[in-house]
């Protein structure tokens, strides 16, 4: 028998399942009608009714985990495992009366105090209640349902649910004021879930759902295996600069083994060996080189020698500060850089210049951290995922697809508005990742994103615009927990500013006019070209109508 059916059957042979093909297909089917139940629902207005049940939770960095593993007993965590005056269950609050509003219903309930996220459980054939609050019911054991017995700690409503719920148990989410985050956690999870205001009012519709999962296409780590090419993939400019990528990508790996190379010597005479990639092996001894920039994805600029790397180490050397500072100072004095220039505030590389051979000026950007035993689904792995993905679908599209994400970065940055607002020199730009997701989100096409962007811009400020326009980042940022944010930026948010914005939306018309006055030279002008022009235009001259009326009452009151 196999290992993983052995599993199985010791777990779930009570409800039926005896082997691992089953179980995947139950769970399937679990999600599937949840989805469905789920989108017919949302529909109409939601009722909470008596007899319902609701579990209120804090902060959304709970939200992943709850609807990836389930809203489970503490006694079932692993490690951080604990226990409270309920042992073996979760919380959750039944609503004890048929009157009043959803509001009104949840803030008479001990789950009020846990909120403002609150799940939804209507108590239908599902359950099986085994004790009220005042008295134990002689239930038909019956492992297929979900036990719900009283416990009364918090008060009449207080019951709990044995061992606890997955996500696909949720019928929907209340809150009063509606985070787009949790929309792209559900989104993540895989299936629909609705989210409602305290009056009952869809808020996150199976619609915007859907618009989220079209832009998470070709991530094979979230079940979206197809990618869906745009139709304006291919021009001149794209043309000249998918001809240079081979090229460019030969040495760009030619330089990145030769840094590996010193970085790997440097370990070694530290007693430590060089892995390139996150395996979760915890052994230690072992450090792990990690090329997170766009050299590491060939969106790099032909010929660019600006690598990002993140350096993973034993904790025992990261807590060390003197082993820490001997491996900071072997590495410097290996890239020429003893005198520490180029260290940063917080100890992390930002080496420009470095002579690697003779041949060879890169610059070299480290990042430490510790090495865990998770391996996340990082920023930069999820964009390998999506181009291995396009890779793999159409080759030949592939590479005009990297040529599409180099024509953005060089458009953006001969504008000023590539480097995201902080660092060095900030801009206010999408930075080079937000470009790149920026792009691959609108089928490849810089042309298409463009005019994407520039409709949602229409008469819009920038506080207006990035309310509305969101390029996510499917992916997790390295340094979210670092710094104690959320780790899916949103690179409109999280990157842009005022300025950045108004000089990236003039970029913009001026690359698309351009780009459409090239279509009608060519005789290949469509109605889209046509329309992009007209558009243009004629938002140039209600520009400059503006401008001319500015003038004339500032002319008046001077007289």
């Amino acid at each position: 028998m196999i290992y993983g059916d052995r599993v199985i059957e010791m777990f779930c042979s009570s409800i039926g399942l005896n082997t691992l093909a089953q179980a995947k297909e139950w769970i399937s089917k679990k999600i599937k009608e949840a989805d469905r139940r789920n989108r017919e629902a949302a529909s109409s207005e939601m009722v909470l009714h008596e007899g319902d049940f609701v579990k209120g939770i804090g902060d959304i960095t709970y939200l992943r985990n709850i609807l990836q593993n389930g809203s489970v007993s503490k006694e079932f965590l692993g490690a951080s495992a604990t226990s409270d005056a309920t042992p073996l269950d979760t919380d959750v609050s039944r609503i004890m009366s048929e009157d009043g509003t959803i509001a009104e219903k949840i803030g008479g309930a001990a789950a009020s105090s846990y909120g403002p996220i609150y799940f939804v459980l209507k108590n239908d054939d599902r359950f099986l209640t085994t004790r009220t609050g005042s008295e134990t019911l002689d239930a038909e054991n019956d492992m297929s349902k979900i036990e719900v017995f009283y416990t009364g700690a918090l008060g009449a409503g207080h019951y709990g649910i044995r061992t606890g719920f997955s996500s696909s148990e949720i019928n929907y989410i209340v809150m009063e004021n509606f985070d787009e985050r949790v929309g792209i956690e559900i989104a993540m999870n895989g299936f629909y879930i609705p989210v409602v205001d305290m009056k009952g009012k869809v808020i996150f519709t199976p619609k915007q759902y859907d618009e989220i999962r079209e832009k998470m296409q070709g991530l094979s780590y979230y079940g979206e295996s197809d990618y869906t090419f745009s139709e304006n993939l291919v021009t001149g400019d794209t043309q000249k600069i998918a001809s240079q990528i081979e090229r460019s990508s030969s040495e760009t790996k030619k330089k990145r083994d030769k840094i590996c190379k010193i970085v790997e010597e440097t370990v070694s005479e530290l007693g430590l060996k060089l892995k390139t990639s996150i395996d979760g092996d915890l052994t230690d001894g072992f450090v792990e080189l990690i090329d997170t920039g766009s050299t590491g994805r060939e969106t790099n600029k032909p010929g660019d020698g600006d690598f990002d790397f993140m350096m993973r180490l034993d904790k025992s050397i990261l807590s060390n500060q003197a082993e820490l500072q001997k491996l900071k100072q072997a590495l410097l004095k290996k890239l020429g850089r003893e005198d520490s220039s180029g260290v940063i505030g917080t100890g992390d590389f930002r080496l420009k210049g470095v002579e690697i051979d003779a041949d060879t000026s890169v610059d070299i950007d480290i990042t430490f951290t510790e090495k865990t035993d998770a391996i996340s689904y990082s920023t930069d792995m999820a964009l390998q995922d999506r181009l291995a993905t396009i890779k793999k679908q159409n080759p030949e599209k592939y590479k005009y697809v990297l040529a599409n994400i180099l024509l953005a970065k060089q458009t953006l940055k001969e504008a000023g508005v590539y480097k995201p607002n902080r660092g060095e020199v900030p801009q206010g730009g999408l930075g080079g990742v937000g470009i790149e997701n920026w792009v691959l989100q609108n089928g490849g096409s810089f042309i298409d994103a463009a005019r994407g962007f520039l409709e949602a811009a229409e008469g819009k400020s920038f506080s207006e615009f990035k309310s509305s326009y969101h390029v996510w980042d499917f992916g997790e940022n390295h340094l979210a927990e670092r710094r104690g944010l959320y780790p899916h930026d949103d690179f409109i948010s999280s990157n842009m500013s005022e300025e950045g914005y108004q000089k990236m939306v003039q970029a913009l018309r001026e690359y698309v006019r351009s780009y459409s006055k090239s279509a009608q030279s060519l005789g290949k002008e469509t109605l889209e070209e046509q329309k992009d022009v007209e558009l243009l235009d004629q938002t140039e001259s209600d520009q400059e109508k503006q401008a001319l009326d500015i003038v004339k009452n500032n002319s008046a009151i001077s007289k």
